[in-house]
C-alpha cells in the first residue's frame, strides 16, 4: 500500500489518472443516491396523498412535524413584521446605490 502511494505521488499522471477514477466512481455513487432518494421521496409523497384521500390521521411524527412548522411561520412573521422598518430601510440602500 506504501509502494501504491509513493507511485502516485511520484508521478503526477498517475495521480491525475487516480484522481479522475475516483471523481467518476464518486460521481456514479452520487449518482445513484440521488436516484435513490428522488424515488424514496415519490413514495412518500404517495403515501401521504393516500393517507389525506382517505380521511386517515397523518401519524404522530409527521403532526408533531406540522406544528413545529407552523410554530416557526409565526416566529419569522412575528420577527419580519417587528424589524419591517429596518428592512425597508435597507432595501431602499440597495436600490438607490445602484
Amino acid at each position: 500500500m506504501d509502494s501504491l502511494i509513493q507511485q502516485l505521488t511520484d508521478n503526477p499522471i498517475l495521480l491525475a489518472v487516480a484522481l479522475i477514477l475516483v471523481a467518476v466512481v464518486v460521481y456514479a455513487l452520487m449518482k445513484r443516491l440521488i436516484k435513490l432518494a428522488l424515488f424514496l421521496l415519490v413514495l412518500l409523497a404517495v403515501y401521504f396523498g393516500y393517507l389525506y384521500m382517505t380521511g386517515q390521521d397523518f401519524p404522530e411524527g409527521v403532526q408533531k412535524g406540522q406544528e413545529m412548522l407552523e410554530d416557526v411561520k409565526d416566529k419569522a412573521s412575528e420577527f419580519l413584521n417587528e424589524h419591517k422598518d429596518d428592512i425597508d430601510k435597507v432595501k431602499e440602500k440597495l436600490t438607490t446605490d445602484n
